[in-house]
């Protein structure tokens, strides 16, 4: 998958890292991943952080 097609079409910033592409029930998932160097605190845009959790 182009990183390139996910920017411009579906507007996913630079850091994220393409997993994999699901067809279900007529719908297109595209899967993917941040990376740790790409994660900051929305609050203090600090790099020391916890991470906690995941989100869909």
């Amino acid at each position: 998958m182009s990183q390139s097609l996910l920017y411009h079409a579906f507007g996913v910033r630079e850091g994220c890292e393409y997993r994999s592409t699901k067809y279900a029930e007529g719908r297109v998932e595209f899967h993917l991943a941040v990376k740790d160097e790409a994660i900051d605190c929305p609050h203090c845009q600090g790099r020391e952080y916890w991470r906690r959790g995941k989100r869909q």
